[in-house]
């Protein structure tokens, strides 16, 4: 489910940058290219269907199943991203960065369907504060920090001058 990822770019570009074909003919390039992945490409180099998505069981067993829930149960997906531990560590990771990349608002977005992935899984492992490797989901939303022009000059119109 990793190539799921890529919509994050898509969504950016479309409610960030408003180029609105630009940005969904990448996510549903993205979302193609997962499907073909999943159902084509993995099973013939593993010799076995796709093997994580156990992860996300409870929305369905099959990729077209968990689109599907998702898309026609948006309250039963977001009352899954609302529990404790979910909460706990999308804070905290906020937290680490100072709450800077709420700053970026429309610029966020493209850090929220990886965010996403790992927030629907079943594996604790992928939304614990404690997980000792760095991944996607962490470095996606450090994205006002990577773009330090876009909060220094959101800083410096703000600051009073003497």
């Amino acid at each position: 489910m990793w190539r799921c990822r890529y919509t994050g770019p898509g969504a950016w570009l479309a409610l960030s940058r408003r180029r609105w074909l630009a940005g969904g003919a990448i996510a549903l390039g993205a979302f193609a290219l997962l499907a073909v992945d999943v159902h084509w490409v993995i099973p013939h180099f593993r010799h076995e269907p796709y093997v994580h998505l156990w992860r996300y069981a409870h929305l369905g067993q099959s990729l077209g199943e968990i689109i599907l829930a998702i898309v026609t149960h948006p309250l039963r997906t977001v009352s899954e991203l609302l529990t404790g531990s979910r909460l706990v560590y999308v804070v905290a990771l906020l937290a680490s960065l100072g709450f800077l990349p709420v700053l970026g608002a429309w610029d966020l977005v493209g850090a929220l369907p990886a965010l996403a992935q790992n927030l629907l899984s079943n594996d604790p492992i992928l939304y614990r504060l404690r997980v000792a490797r760095r991944t996607k989901r962490d470095q996606a939303v450090q994205v006002e920090v990577r773009h330090p022009g876009r909060l220094t000059t959101w800083w410096t119109s703000r600051r009073v001058r003497i």
